[in-house]
């Protein structure tokens, strides 16, 4: 199952533009910035 999944997304990102990548991107750091703050991670990267 998790090659499936894995294969599915594969695909889904090389049929994505540059500027949707980006975005994606962007999102995700955004996530990652939130569970710090919210966990008090921040710390754990420095």
């Amino acid at each position: 199952m998790k090659n499936y999944q894995d294969a599915v997304l594969q695909k889904r990102l090389e049929e994505m533009t540059p500027e949707e990548i980006a975005q994606l991107q962007a999102k995700a750091a955004a996530q990652e910035q939130d569970f710090d703050i919210i966990f008090g991670d921040q710390n754990l990267k420095n």
